[in-house]
């Protein structure tokens, strides 16, 4: 069996057992306790000019929304490095810059949208996604080389942020507006439920 193969099963073996993990059950919660959802509240807490101020919005060049296909195995070859995160460049299918206006409506997304103060005596509900398989991005690029990155997967309505980015408050519902901005942008590949997963 050729290295090459090797790699392919290890990879394999790796996606399995990540996607066993994450369906293992959520602890209970006691039945006295009431029970919240963590769903985002808006709140206008952040003016757009505070919002550019952020990190990495203050130092960027450009912001790009990205489709691309995942594959494990690919990692090992032609990929755009964005810290320790790996996007195989000639996997990238579509690739969109954003203006201005789009920008200012994805700091709003991170910024103003932000998890409900639990009130005294109510706990949260837990929420399990499936398997993390990404198939969009979010890159952010200084001097034209990508310094920071977003992975999405819609189809789990989950997403993780590179090693820099802090500004993740734990509340759910931000996947499903980062969703509309990739729809607003023209971004079809892993957005739209009619969508293979896969190309041929």
């Amino acid at each position: 069996m050729g290295l090459k193969h090797l790699i392919l099963l290890a990879f394999s073996f790796i996606i399995q057992q990540e996607c066993f993990s994450q369906k293992k059950k959520l602890s209970k919660i006691p039945a006295h306790e009431k029970l919240l959802s963590d769903q985002c509240i808006y709140q206008n807490k952040f003016t757009t000019d505070q919002r550019r101020k952020f990190y990495p919005f203050n130092i960027v060049d450009s912001i790009a929304l990205i489709s691309f296909k995942y594959d494990d195995s690919y990692y090992v070859q032609n990929f755009i490095k964005v810290n320790y995160n790996l996007i195989i460049r000639d996997s990238v299918f579509e690739h969109q810059r954003l203006d201005s206006s789009n920008i200012d409506s994805l700091t709003d997304i991170f910024f103003n949208n932000v998890l409900a103060p639990l009130p005294k005596g109510y706990s949260r509900t837990g929420t399990m996604s499936q398997c993390f398989i990404p198939h969009n991005a979010i890159l952010f690029y200084k001097d034209g080389i990508p310094i920071e990155n977003i992975l999405i997967c819609f189809k789990c309505e989950n997403y993780q942020l590179s090693t820099e980015l802090k500004f993740e408050d734990g509340c759910s519902g931000k996947a499903e507006l980062l969703k509309q901005l990739f729809e607003k942008n023209k971004i079809n590949f892993g957005v739209k439920n009619d969508i293979r997963e896969e190309t041929d």
